[in-house]
């Protein structure tokens, strides 16, 4: 989706040094918020932007709606000040990163990060305009559980043939070895359905929310 001169109310003006995180974030747990801040202290960032998407065209759809999710995300980013939470993807209704990353540059937008998670490296390559997309952010690439850097540098090599050299190189630069959290929110949705506790999985006002909301029981 082109934007073109649309522009959603709460986009971001003039951001520069700062890490940008996409998902679903249904729920956001503390994988989510200690790989986040253990990069964002890795590589000096001076933000980490969480972008829940409305919908990722390699995904399912998300079980919380729009605003149940950025309450949520709200809630989560309280735990540091680096952390700031966008709608912008959201009011856009598409989930197109090299979108995204050009709407933030006509906006003043520089040096711009982008976190992802190894997992995503086997779908790197279908991305729209990944080749543009590579060109105008640095990726940062983290270690998912149960793999750990040796499997997310497997997964690098297997894109030679599927990208240019010199964006494989680039991908591979980008790889950080953070710690394995093996926490994931499908996990914590199918919890909650079981009644099984999980309450240690996301922050305690997280917890409160989904409580409250009654989220994720009948999944």
């Amino acid at each position: 989706m082109d934007l073109g001169d649309e522009k959603p109310d709460n986009i971001i003006m003039n951001l520069h040094n700062a890490i940008l995180l996409g998902g679903s974030f249904d729920p956001v747990h503390r994988g989510h918020l200690e790989i986040a801040t253990f990069v964002a202290s890795a590589v000096g960032a001076e933000s980490v932007v969480l972008l829940p998407t409305a919908c990722n065209p390699l995904k399912t759809p998300p079980v919380a709606n729009d605003a149940q999710r950025l309450a949520m995300l709200e809630l989560a980013a309280q735990s540091d000040p680096r952390m700031i939470v966008s709608e912008f993807e959201l009011q856009r209704g598409a989930s197109y990163t090299i979108d995204t990353i050009e709407a933030l540059e006509r906006d003043g937008a520089s040096d711009l990060m982008l976190l992802i998670g190894a997992d995503n490296l086997r779908d790197l390559s279908r991305w729209r305009r990944v080749e543009d997309l590579l060109a105008k952010v640095r990726l940062l690439v983290a270690c998912r559980p149960p793999d750990g850097f040796a499997q997310a540098s497997e997964a690098v090599n297997a894109l030679e043939g599927m990208l240019p050299d010199a964006l494989v190189d680039k991908v591979r630069t980008g790889l950080i070895e953070t710690p394995l959290i093996d926490i994931s929110s499908t996990a914590i949705r199918e919890a909650i359905a079981r009644g099984e506790p999980c309450q240690s999985m996301v922050p305690a006002g997280v917890w409160d929310y989904i409580e409250r909301e009654g989220l994720y029981r009948s999944c």
